[in-house]
């Protein structure tokens, strides 16, 4: 597996992540309680509430 990382910024938090084991994006701690599927469902909500963000201020400009 490759993993191709084009922003330099984007390259040194993959690398605190690799080595260090958590970076500034990370909690500190891990809820026991959520599951895969729940943090998965929980970014989904969150990228979609950010595309209803982007959607209404395009609107707004209309």
């Amino acid at each position: 597996m490759v993993v191709k990382i084009d922003k330099k910024e984007d390259q040194d938090h993959y690398l605190q992540l690799i080595y260090d084991g958590e970076n500034q994006f990370l909690s500190k701690e891990q809820d026991h309680w959520m599951t895969p599927f729940d943090e998965l469902h929980l970014n989904v909500i969150l990228r979609m509430k950010e595309l209803e963000r982007n959607a209404t201020q395009f609107m707004r400009q209309r």
